[in-house]
């Protein structure tokens, strides 16, 4: 887990950046503590790249919307 903190805070701020990534956090991804990046939409996936692992670490993109705090 600490090492997905690691990978997630070295990087969350670049990935936020681009238009159309929503959120950034910390979860399971088969069986392992990964990244997950949440999107607005599903055009999205095919206009940008963000790695499927980085230091061992699984990322996976995920088609949220929008996020909005009530």
């Amino acid at each position: 887990m600490k090492i997905a903190l690691k990978v997630k805070r070295k990087n969350e701020k670049k990935w936020l950046r681009l238009k159309g990534v929503v959120a950034v956090g910390i979860g399971r991804i088969e069986d392992k503590p990964g990244i997950i990046v949440s999107v607005e939409n599903d055009a999205w996936l095919s206009q940008n790249k963000i790695p499927s692992i980085i230091d061992n670490v699984p990322i996976k993109v995920q088609t949220t919307g929008r996020i909005e705090a009530l």
